[in-house]
């Protein structure tokens, strides 16, 4: 998969939203990407940015904080089953890049 697949998956998502408001599966994935980071999208995310950018944009907004309670048992759920226990992290450890691409990747594989 390119670099710019899951992101072209979801900036289509995104724009959806605001195309067609009624598009459940669409509102569904903003309100799990907002539960999960703790924020607000709008004018985070914009169209066509490339996957890197896209990450570093939401690790820039998240920066120094530790993931909530809900993020860290997606973690720790996509760890187990990836045999990848790095992803998962200390408590109270700041979000590290590869487990916004893991967060952000799962919650697109299974929408």
């Amino acid at each position: 998969m390119s670099a710019f697949g899951p992101w072209t998956r979801l900036t289509k998502k995104l724009k959806t939203i605001h195309s067609e408001p009624d598009s459940l599966d669409t509102v569904e994935l903003i309100m799990a990407l907002e539960e999960i980071f703790d924020l607000n999208l709008d004018g985070i995310l914009q169209d066509a940015m490339p996957f890197h950018q896209m990450v570093d944009t939401l690790w820039w907004q998240i920066a120094g904080q530790p993931p909530n309670i809900a993020a860290t048992r997606l973690l720790k759920k996509i760890a187990i089953r990836d045999s990848r226990p790095e992803i998962e992290g200390q408590p109270d450890e700041p979000w590290r890049k590869e487990q916004i691409e893991a967060l952000l990747q799962e919650l697109l594989d299974h929408r």
